[in-house]
């Protein structure tokens, strides 16, 4: 169970990540779409092809970079939810997981990692 301060730093990045991507002319679809336990933070389309986008955050990069935090434990997570939602939605074509990574001291950065993985065991 995530702490108070845990959630909010989640949250902040949430919404950090989604206007980093409408900035870039992304569609987002859903924000913390759940299927049981499963949970994708953002879903959106850009140029046809459906994204599913895990955000990290931190405040800092001392303890490791965030995006180093997205084990093939959550990547297999991911896309046991992402299958679910395809499905829902009857989507056939082309979708990717995508990374973006947020520090947010001393100075903000986000970086994205577009296509960033795909389950290795497929």
């Amino acid at each position: 169970m995530k702490n108070n301060k845990t959630k909010k730093r989640g949250q902040l990045g949430e919404k950090l990540a989604k206007q980093f991507l409408q900035d870039k002319g992304y569609f987002i679809h859903e924000t913390n779409w759940r299927w049981g336990k499963l949970e994708v933070d953002l879903i959106g389309t850009h140029k046809d092809r459906l994204h599913f986008i895990e955000v990290k955050t931190r405040y800092s990069d001392r303890f490791g970079k965030p995006e180093d935090f997205v084990n093939t434990t959550k990547m297999d997570r991911l896309f046991c939810a992402a299958s679910q939602y395809m499905y829902l939605q009857s989507y056939q074509g082309p979708f990717c997981f995508d990374i973006i990574s947020i520090v947010l001291f001393p100075v903000q950065k986000i970086h994205f990692f577009e296509d960033a993985f795909f389950p290795g065991w497929l």
